[in-house]
């Protein structure tokens, strides 16, 4: 014979002491998981600019060395710098770090950047050569007509 699972607020027996801390309950997990919502909003909002930075700065840096196997160092180097601060929590601090590296890399700026050449800006960019006009081609031997 089966018997019925006891819910703490069962219409049958009503318990008030279980079904309010049941309720307590409720809302306290209701509100921890509100809080910890707003806090990783919080650090994904926090975290988007900084991966914006971090993507400029490798561009740049493939601007000052084409090849990449020479990049490769500079992209290693680049990510520790900003590894090295990503423990910082705090919303000031962070705006004055994002601030300092918006400004060395107003400085690292390429005076002429690479621009792949079929890009905007690229030596082939909206290059609109002619069509070539092939001539007709002149027949090898002229056929005698005899009268």
């Amino acid at each position: 014979m089966r018997t019925k699972p006891e819910y703490p607020c069962s219409s049958d027996e009503v318990n008030l002491t279980t079904c309010s801390r049941s309720q307590d309950e409720d809302e306290k997990t209701k509100k921890k998981k509100t809080s910890e919502a707003i806090d990783i909003t919080a650090a994904a909002m926090a975290r988007h600019p900084a991966l914006v930075l971090y993507k400029r700065a490798l561009k740049l840096s493939l601007d000052w060395a084409v090849h990449r196997n020479l990049w490769r160092g500079q992209a290693v180097y680049i990510r520790s710098l900003f590894e090295a601060n990503r423990h910082v929590r705090n919303p000031h601090d962070q705006r004055v770090l994002l601030q300092e590296t918006e400004k060395l890399l107003e400085k690292w700026k390429h005076p002429d950047p690479y621009r792949a050449p079929t890009a905007p800006g690229g030596s082939k960019w909206e290059r609109n050569l002619p069509v070539p006009v092939l001539n007709e081609p002149q027949p090898q031997h002229l056929a005698k007509v005899e009268n």
